[in-house]
């Protein structure tokens, strides 16, 4: 026990405090700066309910659950009377800690990683995208400067705005909002279809794509319309609507920014060099404040286990979705303090049961030897 013990602290403790470092999303690796913006996405409600679940299955998976497994396993070791019991314990619990890691590793699912690729594309898209001003008539006129009904009416009142599935499905075979590689690519299309060529269909038609082979039995066996991981956005193909919209707001006069040379050229003006970042007037996107990525988990970690970061939050979420996200965060800070805690609590029980355990052994075997052996 006392050996299985003396690994966990050299080995499981440390691993476990990078993967939390890692999951908490303030370090420079890519898992964490994916989970960052997930945590951004989830914060701005621009995500979908498979990465909600997903974002919190990852962090919990990868830090508290494998935690919460060691915890166990250190209750069954120190109660185990059989030193085999205490191996066979400890092999148990490493093929279960990685159980989920295994499946995901199998051929069968997605043996060249694709998926995983493209999700990380599309939640950097997503971030890019501002999806939420496309869907609501009041959004997309603050950040435009496009008068709220002027955008409604272009939109015929639609209350999701240029997200509209009948008017997408129109615009896309629509031959006058189509570029010329375009058209003849469709007539091609209409062509293989009447004729019933299923290769030239192929050819032609953008074929949706599964990147593991279960997905794509699955489909076979439960067939259902679905556009793929690269389709998720073919509702915003509104083209009718966004070439009414694109060109109505004000164009921005940029005079200021430029200054003509001693060639009657345009070049940036020589002003902007005194124009500097102040708490007055503070740049977007920009921060005088240079902090290292321990320093930010270290404060990341405070501020959750003393929900301080729970109350910004919330702050946010009232004032850009209202009451209706309050017991979603009430939920999530519930779990993520349980999960910042065991963390925490992980390495101290790990450390007393050791030291409880190098004592016992001292008192139990290795003082009675020592004596045994002076007494003779």
């Amino acid at each position: 026990a006392v050996v299985v013990m003396l690994l966990y602290l050299v080995k499981v403790v440390p691993d476990l405090m990078v993967r939390f470092y890692n999951s908490v999303g303030t370090a420079s690796t890519v898992h964490a700066r994916l989970n960052h913006i997930s945590e951004q996405l989830w914060l701005k409600d621009d995500d979908r309910i498979g990465q909600k679940i997903g974002l919190k299955m990852d962090t919990f998976m990868n830090t508290t659950y494998v935690a919460i497994l060691y915890i166990i396993n250190i209750y069954i070791i120190i109660n185990a009377d059989d030193a085999l019991d205490v191996i066979l314990n400890s092999l148990a619990l490493e093929f279960v800690e990685t159980l989920d890691e295994v499946i995901s590793d199998s051929v069968w699912w997605d043996g060249k990683k694709r998926w995983i690729r493209a999700g990380a594309v599309e939640i950097v898209l997503q971030n890019t995208l501002n999806l939420g001003c496309l869907r609501s008539a009041i959004k997309f006129s603050e950040e435009y400067d496009v008068p709220e009904p002027v955008v409604s009416a272009m939109c015929n009142q639609h209350p999701t705005l240029f997200c509209d599935k009948a008017v997408a499905a129109e615009d896309v075979n629509n031959p006058r909002l189509m570029s010329k590689s375009e058209i003849i690519k469709s007539r091609c299309v209409d062509i293989a279809m009447r004729t019933g060529n299923p290769k030239a269909l192929q050819e032609y038609k953008k074929s949706v794509v599964y990147f593991s082979s279960l997905e794509g039995w699955m489909r076979m066996c439960f067939p259902c319309k679905n556009n793929g991981l690269f389709g998720r956005h073919h509702m915003y193909r509104t083209w009718t609507r966004w070439n009414q919209v694109l060109y109505f707001a004000p164009v921005p006069v940029l005079d200021s920014l430029f200054e003509r040379d001693e060639n009657d050229k345009y070049i940036l003006s020589w002003d902007l060099e005194k124009i500097v970042h102040s708490d007055d007037r503070p740049f977007e996107n920009f921060s005088n404040e240079e902090k290292s990525t321990e320093w930010r988990f270290v404060e990341t970690y405070f501020e959750t286990i003393f929900l301080i970061r729970f109350v910004k939050q919330l702050k946010y979420s009232w004032k850009t979705n209202g009451f209706r996200r309050l017991p979603f965060h009430v939920l999530n800070e519930y779990f993520t303090f349980i999960a910042f805690y065991v963390q925490l609590a992980f390495p101290i029980i790990t450390l007393v049961i050791f030291v409880q355990l190098v004592k016992e052994m001292f008192s139990d075997h290795i003082l009675p030897y020592v004596m045994s052996k002076e007494e003779q």
